[in-house]
Formats: C-alpha cells, structure tokens, sequence
C-alpha cells in the first residue's frame, strides 16, 4: 500500500489477503500470516496508531542509517 493510502483502500487490501490466507481456505499453516495481516490493519486503521507508526518508523530508519554509516 502507498503510504498515503486512503481508510478504503485500507480496508479492501485488508479483505483481500484475510481471504487469501484465511486458515479456512488453505491447507497449509497460515495462522502466523493471518496474525500478521490482522495486526498490521489494526494500526493502519487508527490514525493515531497509524502516526505513531510512521513516527517510529522514521526514527528507526534514521537510526540504522547512523549505525550503519557509523555517523
């Protein structure tokens, strides 16, 4: 998803991979995607989570830089 994505586009990419790894619909083991996919729209859905989110993730993004380039 683009990281402007709208609450509805959110939402139907949401719906689309619940069904295509919904444990009821394979046969293989997909509960630990499904958790994946479940929390992931958690915080997407919840704008104040979604913030917090994107503010960690900057931060950590800017962190691995530092560490990496040893700045």
């Amino acid at each position: 998803l683009p990281k402007d994505a709208s609450s509805i586009e959110i939402k139907n990419q949401y719906r689309k991979l619940a069904k295509q790894y919904h444990p009821d619909r394979n046969n293989e083991s997909t509960e630990e995607k499904m958790s994946e996919i479940n929390n992931a729209y958690e915080v997407l859905s919840d704008k104040n989570l979604k913030v917090e989110y994107d503010k960690f993730y900057k931060l950590n993004w800017f962190y691995s830089r530092i560490l990496y380039y040893k700045i």
